[in-house]
């Protein structure tokens, strides 16, 4: 995950990214991560990933809207920015 997070939003500088791309971008992902570790190792989909990682109790994320927009876009907590920073 933190990897993940890491290429979209640090490697890429990407502050905010909408949920449709950001989705996208992982389903890219867990496609190469089951295809090399058995297709049972990334079982949900990719929104389904990023709504636990946006959830409170996991917290990597920031789910928002943006003023005049209708699609959610994400960007990083200050705890993964923590976190990216120590990788």
């Amino acid at each position: 995950m933190l990897s993940f997070l890491d290429q979209v939003f640090v490697a890429e500088n990407i502050r905010s990214i909408s949920a449709a791309e950001l989705a996208n971008r992982l389903d890219d992902e867990l496609y190469a991560l089951n295809e090399r570790l058995g297709e049972r190792a990334f079982p949900k989909p990719a929104k389904a990933y990023l709504d636990d990682w946006a959830a409170p109790e996991a917290g990597w994320l920031r789910k928002y809207y943006p003023e005049g927009s209708d699609e959610p876009h994400f960007d990083v907590t200050p705890a993964v920015e923590k976190a990216l920073a120590w990788v």
